[in-house]
């Protein structure tokens, strides 16, 4: 539900409509968070474990369509993780 490329943007749309994702999940893969206007964050897969696991290392940004890895804007946003446990409840 979280990371599948249709669902995605359904949950996303509470916080951000038009909101997508182009990556194919799998460890170590380039990840391309965007919003409608092409706004968002580069990032890489730091670990998936199906099911259970995912880990993003933000690496930069992306304005205009363009990725920005080395600016003071992108590094002050970015190098941080985001990680998401998955835990099967009753």
């Amino acid at each position: 539900m979280l990371w599948g490329k249709v669902t995605y943007p359904e949950w996303t749309s509470a916080f951000s409509e038009g909101s997508r994702v182009e990556t194919d999940w799998q460890g170590g893969s380039k990840v391309l968070f965007l919003n409608s206007e092409n706004e968002g964050m580069v990032s890489t897969i730091a670990e998936n474990r199906p099911n259970g696991f995912m880990s993003t290392k933000h690496l930069g940004t992306v304005s205009k369509g363009v990725e920005d890895l080395d600016s003071e804007a992108a590094k002050t946003s970015a190098r941080s993780l985001e990680n998401y446990t998955l835990k099967a409840v009753d």
